[in-house]
């Protein structure tokens, strides 16, 4: 005799206009058939549609292989929550031991083992939101099983709105840099990438009801040069590179969007994304991560990234200098990326950009919205080639990069240090004639250290006959040898320069400077 089975999808919340007693005495009684419930939401709606199909597996305990295999279950718009099936799975007759049952959504009927293959596409949102289930060592007979499914995939949200916060439709987002080809393991619920899979693919997100943008993707580690793209219907377009974030198995990642105007003056446009969460019961909340991005910045494929600091502390109402690696040479074009840390998101906060190579007002600030301790903050590199000075109203703890085009001279070799060397500034200044100088900041605290008995020395990558420079009023000192550097005494008189003013000038011809550090005398 074959005992009939049922079973209660048990996906939490369940919705009104369904009684369950009534679908439990209205089973067949030559097979399997599956009433289900379900917690919160699907891909994009609250409920199971009308005509929606399931994958479900029989597998006799201990067993590596299937008694069914993917057999096809489907609702009917008289009662989303049964499922039913034209050829029901059964118990094997006079059966004794214990079964594991799995089931997949959506179902494919191309599969015909344990391995459930798949390929996200545009379009049909709820297609790409695989979801799996499992009852394992159920006793052969039990009339009633619960399988409790969850999302596999990861889940990103855009919510849109302008600066008036009023909703933005129309708009065209995008995530690059994608795998779209994945396999499910039946026995374990595990997913990975397909064997052959690359990640060249671009993933478009569904535009939903209130500016609410939406895209799943195969969860990773980060993928080195991926982007979001917001292209707005006015032709705005804002590229948000998101390489170093890891999207995580079942986990949902909500961005709250706010789109400024362009400045009519020509200043920079910023776009504020911060991530928060949205209490959705059947999505676990993934890492929190705010963006400040500008709509301008040029993140191509052709630049790479270089480190230009880690894990620098920048203490409240302090600053920190942060310079191009040696021999590098930054242009308008190139890009900086800040990522920054906080312990206190109670409240906002600001961090304020200069410029670190001359005496200027034009300064960037960011707000750090409340509530996000961790961020990225990206902009043209535009007139702050020289390096940037970074301060902030709250204690961070930031990594520094850009993305540029133009490799430093001789790869990653940095110039190097001595011992006893105090580093005063680090970056590449081109000084082809006497009307080329720059002022260099000088950090107070290493003015504290600077005596009569110092020298400071002057690193250089390239020269050219007749190279000399001058520092601070000093005496001009030349270039004539190959050490690479030129040492210039500490004087009473440069200190007195240097006294009030942090920002002295760097002057010369023919002689590129990359590196300036202070030499104390042994025994300092």
């Amino acid at each position: 005799m074959k005992k009939t089975l049922l079973f209660g999808f048990a996906l939490g919340m369940i919705l009104s206009g369904c009684n369950k007693d009534e679908d439990l005495n209205n089973a067949g009684t030559n097979g399997v058939s599956f009433t289900s419930y379900m917690i919160g939401s699907r891909a994009t709606d609250t409920a199971w549609e009308p005509n929606d199909e399931i994958g479900v597996y029989m597998q006799n305990a201990g067993s590596e292989g299937y008694a069914n295999v993917n057999v096809k279950y489907a609702n009917s718009e008289a009662d989303c929550n049964k499922f039913t099936s034209t050829s029901p799975i059964t118990y094997p007759e006079g059966g004794t031991g214990t079964v594991n049952f799995m089931a997949v959504y959506p179902y494919n009927g191309d599969i015909a083992d344990g391995n459930y293959t798949f390929t996200l596409a545009d379009g049909d949102l709820s297609k790409n939101d695989i979801m799996y289930a499992s009852a394992p060592s159920i006793a052969s007979g039990v009339t009633n099983v619960n399988l409790t499914f969850q999302h596999k995939l990861s889940k990103i949200i855009l919510q849109l709105k302008d600066e008036q916060n009023n909703t933005v439709t129309g708009a065209t987002v995008s995530i690059d840099n994608q795998c779209v080809n994945g396999v499910l393991n039946v026995a374990d619920g595990t997913v990975s990438v397909a064997g052959d899979a690359t990640y060249t693919s671009v993933l478009t997100f569904a535009e939903g009801e209130n500016g609410q943008y939406e895209v799943i993707v195969i969860p990773d580690e980060g993928r080195e040069g991926r982007s979001i793209v917001i292209t707005t219907k006015e032709g705005n377009t804002y590229r948000c590179p998101i390489g170093s974030i890891a999207f995580g198995n079942s986990q949902k990642y909500t961005f709250p969007v706010s789109l400024q105007a362009p400045a009519s003056s020509g200043g920079e446009t910023i776009i504020n994304l911060e991530m928060g969460s949205l209490n959705i019961d059947d999505w676990d909340e993934g890492k929190t991560v705010g963006w400040i991005v500008s709509p301008d910045t040029d993140l191509t494929t052709t630049k790479t990234e270089k480190e230009l600091a880690t894990e620098r502390q920048l203490a409240a109402n302090g600053s920190v200098d942060i310079q191009p690696v040696s021999g590098m040479t930054l242009v308008a074009t190139d890009v900086y990326c800040i990522e920054y840390s906080r312990i206190d998101a109670s409240a906002a906060a600001t961090l304020t950009v200069a410029p670190l190579t001359q005496r200027s007002t034009d300064t960037k600030e960011f707000s750090l919205p409340a509530g996000v301790t961790e961020g990225k903050i990206v902009f043209a590199v535009g007139a702050f080639t020289g390096g940037v000075t970074l301060s902030s109203d709250v204690d961070l703890t930031l990594d520094v990069s850009v993305y540029s085009e133009n490799e430093s001279e001789g790869g990653d070799t940095e110039t190097p240090s001595e011992p006893g060397e105090i580093e005063v500034w680090n970056g590449s200044i081109t000084l082809e004639g006497w009307e080329t100088g720059q002022s260099i900041n000088y950090p107070s605290d290493i003015f504290s250290q600077t005596t009569v008995d110092c020298t400071l020395r002057f690193y250089y990558s390239e020269k050219q006959e007749g190279a000399q420079i001058n520092f601070a009023g000093s005496e001009t000192k030349d270039a004539t040898d190959d050490l690479g550097y030129v040492d210039i005494p500490v004087t009473e008189t440069m200190i007195n320069k240097l006294m009030g003013n942090e920002w002295p000038f760097l002057n010369g011809q023919n002689i590129t400077i990359t590196k300036i550090v202070l030499i104390q005398p042994a025994g300092m």
